[in-house]
């Protein structure tokens, strides 16, 4: 939570407790403020105002966001029982804030309070739910201001986020158990949203033609069907979403503001279509859906010529695919959370096989199960990696300032992590965050960096070093080195090779608190995996969550670890808050 309040602040409790008074609604009692430090608050867009200052204590600061449905987000990083919010509005004497309040319920935004700010005040004002909500997530969803004129500008000075401070840490007990419920929620099993209540429009028989009649803001309900030869198009802000087992061919969103929810996709012919769901534009939510066409070459990618921006890809399974389950050929700000990807394979010659490729830009990838990834599935032994970024080709395009976190991937061919300058000396590729994951792979090495200036390393357990290291740092392009490389509060297992790769030392500039472990094991784990390609996979494996927390507690590494070099680290892999107890503990698990 964030520091105690700062004195401007606090001088206006009075005018506050007045506006309290005033507002539409009354507060709960005895809550506790839940409002996070600035590092949890983002904003879809802001001028040189900008979303920390909403959090700051201060209504001398703002943030601003231009334009009908500009949203200020709040993490509050476990679950919380919220009851209210409160809002101090901008020249809040002469506007009124036209606005919803709306929490993240694990798959999609849920509007718990629609209303207006009084236009009497600065101070803060309380919005009181009817009803209290279990959430992580709050939104701010702005819809202009009338008073002084009407404008699509949405200010607030600050707003807080109040309820009952019994966030469930997820940190389970002190033994083996993980953080969260006893079935992580990765994925989807494919049944679809039973969800009906807000349904607007219903189609009973054919989904693309009550997508076409629908209205901006409609949610289109899809009854259970087979609708396996139709392309659904998506091309404007409305929920489409599936009341059941739906089974369509394929999916192309594209505008903004879209919902995709609960969908079975199969494909066709091998690349006909090449992309299970294709999207483009910004502000869309893909959810909830089933992708397991064993010809579809991209499960789900933006376009390849005009990809997207703040886009949500969450509680997706994809299996069985031709080759990638998430492929992000460039864009901005997409958010790739609580996704299932496992058992993809290749047709001879048809590319690796990879959970996720990443280009781009700001991009957050956390919390996501990728595993089962054997190359000896596929036709030619194509290479297999969790998270791969590699640039040979004629086609120059960037990624960087992007973060993987929280993420675990489990029993992969290849690497769990791949970033490669490999067309030109230029920093294409570059400031990578990668933190707080479970890795086991079994390729040459578990994390390599080529020709990559500017990378944190933190908080993982890497399992691997069976055919050659865990760690490679090197040069891929002439005149351009691996550099930059922050490496801190990681337990490094090798299960027989060597932990760093000859010279990689050299690009570190920071190895702090860093574990080395031998553990032969692990080869034996990767030739009874790859040695079996025909074994039945499971979509979830409980053992996943607890195996690698044993590792952890067989180390010294409760409170042991230093300070993270990067902002907003607040949780561990299985949702436990982090820190607890004296010190950041080493390796992906806050352990209690």
């Amino acid at each position: 939570m964030r520091p105690a309040r700062s004195l401007p602040l606090a001088l206006t409790a009075l005018a506050a407790l007045t506006a309290t008074l005033i507002a539409p609604t009354t507060a709960w009692a005895a809550e506790a403020e839940l409002t996070p430090g600035p590092e949890a608050v983002t904003a879809s867009t802001s001028d040189d105002n900008v979303p920390a200052d909403a959090v700051d204590g201060d209504l001398t600061t703002r943030w601003s966001g231009e334009g009908d449905n500009a949203w200020l987000r709040l993490d509050l990083g476990t679950t919380h029982t919220v009851t209210h919010v409160k809002l101090a509005v901008h020249r809040g004497t002469t506007r009124r804030n036209l606005f919803e309040l709306q929490h993240w319920d694990g798959s999609r935004w849920v509007t718990i309070h629609e209303g207006r700010t009084s236009g009497t005040t600065t101070a803060l004002e309380t919005f009181t739910f009817d009803e209290p909500v279990e959430t992580s997530r709050i939104r701010y969803l702005g819809h202009g201001y009338e008073g002084d004129g009407e404008g699509d500008w949405n200010s607030l000075t600050e707003i807080e986020i109040w309820g009952d401070d019994d966030g469930d840490d997820g940190g389970g007990d002190d033994g083996g158990g993980g953080g969260g419920d006893d079935e992580l929620p990765y994925g989807t099993d494919g049944n679809g949203n039973p969800r009906t209540d807000d349904c607007t429009v219903r189609a009973d028989s054919d989904p693309q033609a009550a997508v076409d009649d629908a209205s901006d803001g409609d949610i289109v309900c899809v009854r259970p069907g087979d609708h396996s030869d139709t392309t659904l198009v998506v091309d404007k802000p409305i929920t489409v979403r599936a009341n059941g087992p739906v089974t369509v061919r394929n999916i192309v969103v594209s505008g903004s503001d879209a919902t995709v929810d609960g969908f079975t996709v199969v494909g066709d012919a091998l690349d006909d279509p090449s992309t299970g769901i294709k999207f483009s534009g910004s502000g869309h939510t893909i959810t909830g859906n089933l992708v397991t066409g064993k010809r579809i070459h991209y499960a789900i990618a933006c376009d390849y010529d005009d990809c997207a921006s703040d886009v949500l890809i969450s509680r997706n399974t994809v299996t069985g695919t031709n080759n990638f389950g998430v492929y992000l050929w460039g864009g901005s700000d997409i958010t790739v959370e609580w996704n299932n990807i496992y058992d993809l394979w290749s047709d001879d010659g048809n590319d690796d096989v990879d959970g996720m490729r990443v280009w781009g830009s700001g991009h957050t990838i956390r919390n996501n199960y990728v595993h089962d990834l054997n190359a000896n599935k596929g036709e030619g032994e194509p290479h297999a990696d969790c998270v791969q970024t590699y640039q040979n080709s004629g086609r120059t395009v960037e990624s960087h300032n992007v973060t993987v976190e929280n993420n675990y991937c489990v029993r992969v061919s290849g690497q769990c992590l791949i970033m490669q300058n490999g067309h030109r000396p230029t920093a294409d590729i570059r400031d990578f965050t990668y933190r707080g994951n479970v890795c086991e792979s079994f390729g040459s090495q578990n994390i390599e960096l080529g020709s990559v200036p500017g990378a944190v390393i933190e908080n993982n357990i890497l399992l691997g070093g069976v055919d050659g290291h865990v760690l490679t740092f090197h040069g891929t392009v002439d005149d351009l080195d691996t550099t930059d490389v922050r490496l801190r509060n990681n337990i490094l297992v090798s299960a027989g090779g060597s932990t760093y790769a000859d010279g990689s030392r050299d690009a570190l500039t920071d190895d702090t608190d860093n574990i080395e472990l031998l553990d032969p094991s692990v080869a034996d784990d990767w030739r009874e995996f790859e040695g079996n390609p025909d074994a039945p996979v499971r979509a979830i494996n409980p053992d996943d969550f607890t195996r690698f927390r044993a590792v952890a507690q067989g180390a010294d590494v409760v409170d042991e670890g230093s300070a993270p070099h990067s902002p907003g680290f607040v949780q561990d892999v299985d949702g436990a808050s982090r820190v607890r107890g004296a010190a950041i503990d080493i390796g992906p698990f806050e352990l209690a």
